[in-house]
């Protein structure tokens, strides 16, 4: 079998992540995925490098076991909507029922876990965030900064399925 270079058109820390999170719902074993393909995709992201940064410290600042283990957590939580925006994973759906899940999730020192009110989702972003503005950004206006990658329970079932 040949081995799969899954970040080799990854530049940034925010298209790995994407890439990862992509990846991971389609090879995680508990949605139809081969476990040693999953393995080897972790293993990758893990040794990922970027080419580009944001700002300075941006890599020294990064933690791809914290970052992948906050996603493997919430592909196993149904009927939510986990979407990445650059840097930060925001959850909606039915996230009332699933929010001592969502609440259990492991940070660590890496990532901080908050609920925004003004969006109705919870998010997960990273500890060294600090606001530079003092513009209250609505999700589309998010997405439209910084992209969006997005999987719905839905598309977690089809996967599984094979559709």
């Amino acid at each position: 079998m040949t081995k799969t270079d899954y970040f080799k058109n990854c530049t940034s820390l925010d298209e790995a992540r994407k890439t990862y999170y992509r990846l991971a719902m389609k090879l995680h074993p508990d949605k139809g995925g081969d476990e040693e393909l999953f393995k080897e995709l972790v293993n990758q992201f893990h040794a990922f490098k970027p080419s580009e940064f944001k700002y300075e410290n941006e890599f020294n600042d990064w933690n791809s076991k914290a970052y992948s283990g906050i996603i493997e957590a919430l592909i196993e939580i149904p009927d939510i909507v986990v979407e990445i925006c650059g840097s930060w994973v925001w959850i909606s759906g039915d996230t009332l029922k699933n929010k001592e899940r969502i609440k259990g999730i492991q940070t660590n020192d890496y990532y901080k876990r908050g609920f925004s009110a003004q969006k109705k989702m919870w998010y997960f972003s990273p500890t060294g965030y600090s606001k530079r503005s003092s513009v209250e950004f609505d999700m589309e206006a998010i997405r439209n900064i910084y992209g969006s990658e997005a999987i719905n329970s839905r598309t977690k079932k089809a996967i599984k399925e094979g559709d």
